[in-house]
């Protein structure tokens, strides 16, 4: 009996083969190449992204599958599997597909379906498939699955990757994600989804990777335009010609082309296209385009500013901002008569409340690049702070902090401000100011995601000291003296 091993130490071509053959299995075929490579892609953490009716819950489903018939026929190891979702039951469709095809694999034993809560599929050999809900993390449970299927992976919060990280420790086992992109306007919580699956598409490596399935690959919909056209005559006008049938198929189908023509490219790509791309309302878009993240090339130094952000539930951090002259710039030209040069930004992760290790590093860092006690700005809720060590809080109003990524911005998109490559911590200053963003409420109003920004907030305090306008006190309160002692009633003679 082949052991659990045994199936690790198989080669590439022969895990391909027999998820080939489970598949076909199956009843699906791998003649589309995106559908080819879910399947036989090999990762830890692994997302499928979807266009619209792209067929991800059969391609989620299949992936999972694929390990659940080693296990179950082939292994004869037994085993826990997950199906996660942002309910329970929005998990219940992957489930379906997976009770049928054990069925037609005569590997199921038994099913318990109730109305509300999780589903249990009891298979051969002592393989179990649970659903879960992202509403209830506390009931996933501590007994380690062999794999993890997170559907509709773009509704549910970061907690629930974490968690699952936690859980598949011991068995090493892999994580499979799958969804459509969720718009950022709606769910600027999800974001974390497309986030990854940008980065693992630009990156992908052993630990994580990132596939696409457009729309346009289920055939079942979209193998030919016949049906289409037929319902809706006037969809002929998106085909390429009249050569109706099959040859309009896939991306030449008349739905997917009239979407293109209709859809904003950047929303085509993402819910047509299931193409992660930039996210929405991002608050240095330029970031992207023109790399400022390089090694420090700057002449001496004029003066430094320092910011600090002070947290207790996320890091604290200080940047050190220094300022050196503009080379071949006329004066006129610009507002700006110096380069600001991002030299370092230092982080507690650890214990972020502490604050002799914030009053230690702020010493260490004015030591270091010279900035004045009184050239330090400090969080707005920190007011006292800033007094007892000379420096001064930032603004706390209303747009306060709109006004201070105003300042930034306008460095940034007239190339006067830079972030060595070389400075300590900066890299991940540069990573946060990239992926900042603002999220549109159902109500409408924008607001600030508050995720993994700690040292650009930290360096926009600091930008804020040198660039902000200056603000002065209001006028003390005046007393009126009166020229004459006020007399009583009983003092007043009356004539």
């Amino acid at each position: 009996m082949t052991t659990a091993a045994e199936l690790i130490e198989f080669d590439a071509p022969t895990r391909r083969f027999l998820a080939k053959k489970i598949i076909e299995r199956c009843g699906l075929n791998m003649d589309a190449p995106e559908f080819r490579a879910v399947i036989e892609a090999e990762h830890k953490e692994m997302i499928t992204t979807g266009g619209v009716r792209a067929g991800k819950s059969t391609s989620a489903a299949a992936k999972l599958y694929v390990s659940i018939y080693m296990y179950a026929a082939i292994l004869k190891a037994g085993g826990l599997y997950w199906i996660i979702g942002p309910d329970y039951w929005q998990a219940r469709v992957e489930y379906g597909y997976i009770r049928a095809w054990a069925e037609a694999h005569h590997i199921f034993i038994e099913s318990s379906q109730p109305v509300d809560g999780g589903w249990v599929l009891t298979l051969a050999n002592g393989v179990t498939v649970e659903t879960k809900s992202a509403l209830h993390p506390e009931r996933l449970g501590s007994v380690a699955p062999r794999a993890v299927l997170v559907v509709e992976a773009g509704q549910c919060t970061e907690d629930i990757r974490n968690i699952c990280v936690e859980r598949t420790m011991e068995n090493a086992a892999p994580i499979y994600y799958s969804g459509t992109l969720e718009d950022d306007e709606q769910h600027a919580t999800w974001a974390w989804y497309a986030e990854l699956a940008e980065e693992w598409t630009n990156e992908p490596s052993e630990e994580h990777g990132s596939y696409g399935l457009p729309s346009w690959t289920n055939t079942s919909i979209y193998g030919s335009c016949l049906a289409a056209i037929s319902q809706s005559p006037s969809l002929a006008a998106y085909c390429p010609d009249d050569d109706h049938g099959t040859a309009h198929s896939g991306e030449l189908h008349p739905t997917i082309a009239q979407a293109r023509f209709i859809m904003e490219p950047r929303e085509f790509d993402r819910r047509i296209a299931g193409k992660p791309g930039s996210l929405a309302f991002k608050i240095y878009p330029s970031l992207e385009t023109h790399n400022r993240l390089i090694p420090f090339e700057g002449g001496p130094q004029l003066y430094a500013y320092g910011g600090i952000d002070y947290g207790t539930e996320h890091a604290s951090a200080l940047a050190a901002v220094t300022y050196h002259p503009r080379i071949g710039v006329e004066l006129g030209d610009t507002d700006y008569r110096e380069d600001a040069w991002v030299r370092e930004v230092a982080y507690n992760d650890v214990d972020p409340g502490d604050t002799k290790w914030i009053r230690d590093t702020k010493v260490y860092l004015e030591r270091k690049w010279k900035i004045p006690g009184a050239y330090w700005r400090y969080d707005p809720n920190e007011k006292y702070m800033a007094r007892r060590e000379g420096g001064e809080a930032v603004s706390g109003t209303a747009g306060s902090r709109d006004y201070r990524m105003g300042l930034c911005k306008g460095r940034i998109n007239s190339d006067t401000i830079f972030y060595d490559s070389e400075g300590p911590g900066v890299p991940r200053a540069y990573k946060e100011a990239i992926s900042m963003r603002k999220y549109k409420r159902k109500d409408g109003k924008m607001i600030l995601s508050r995720v993994l920004e700690d040292g650009q907030s930290a360096i926009e305090d600091a930008i804020e000291g040198s660039d902000g306008m200056l603000r002065v006190p209001p006028p003390a309160k005046l007393r009126v003296r009166r020229q004459f002692k006020r007399r009583r009633p009983s003092e007043l003679k009356h004539v």
